[in-house]
């Protein structure tokens, strides 16, 4: 219940082994001998840090570049070429990559605005990237990833986006500045109020609800489109829907839907 509470995260039966597996490391390392000592540990910091630990470790998602990649060939074939038509005036494109854990998918996003639309390089283009876990956004931050999460990253890409390291960094590799620069890292918890003087022409949200209950799902769905310009996309992951649940958003195909205007 502390970690539905401040999360909204719903952890069912099925979650225990993960819940015991990666708890199990911050009880080891605090030599606590059981859960409910931790507990306490936790309810009793007035500072906040060690529920920042334990979200840290509940909430980390594995993640690579190019995951589910037909998202980004839509985005590069249809959404954005409308958007640049639609905000020709503006010149101005906001995305928000919300559950973004470790970074891959807003650089993502990067690599195909600066790959396939040079025109956009005189507007004003911004990626907000958001997460709960502050462990992941300082990964994220870092931009180095293993060569394991660069797989389906084409091979001109790797070598035109991505600086190769050498000695002690050995397969790794660096994104470069040109991708980072339009990417804004921000802990953002979901259950909490988003930003009023902030709107989005896309937003991404994928295979992040499915940690949510029906309810709490509903109620960040309805946020989300409050936070939207009209005639802008909202994109979740394949193993999730909102087929169930009334929104707002118009269905454009599956995965994918639509602020009308």
């Amino acid at each position: 219940m502390l970690i539905y509470k401040h999360s909204g995260i719903n952890l069912k039966d099925g979650k225990m082994g993960l819940v015991n597996a990666r708890l199990g490391k911050i009880l080891r390392k605090r030599e606590i001998d059981s859960f409910g000592d931790y507990y306490k540990l936790v309810v009793g910091d007035e500072t906040g840090q060690e529920l920042k630990i334990l979200l840290d470790a509940i909430a980390t998602n594995q993640t690579y570049f190019f995951r589910e990649n037909d998202h980004f060939v839509y985005l590069k074939e249809q959404i954005l070429p409308e958007l640049i038509r639609s905000r020709e005036r503006e010149k101005s494109i906001r995305i928000w990559s919300a559950g973004c854990s470790s970074g891959e998918e807003p650089y993502t996003i990067s690599i195909v605005l600066k790959e396939h639309f040079p025109e956009l390089s005189g507007w004003n283009i911004t990626i907000q990237a958001s997460d709960i876990s502050t462990r992941m956004l300082t990964q994220a931050q870092n931009g180095v990833y293993q060569l394991k999460a660069l797989d389906k990253v084409p091979y001109d890409l790797l070598s035109k986006y991505f600086q190769k390291g050498v000695g002690a960094w050995e397969g790794y590799f660096r994104v470069k500045k040109e991708i980072q620069k339009i990417v804004e890292f921000k802990r953002i918890n979901l259950l909490e109020p988003f930003d009023r003087t902030r709107y989005f022409d896309i937003i991404f949200c994928r295979n992040v609800m499915i940690y949510f209950d029906f309810n709490t799902q509903k109620d960040i769905i309805s946020r989300y489109y409050d936070r939207m310009n009209p005639g802008s996309y909202f994109i979740v992951g394949h193993s999730e829907s909102l087929f169930k649940m009334e929104t707002r958003f118009k269905y454009i195909k599956p995965t994918i839907y639509k602020k009308s205007g």
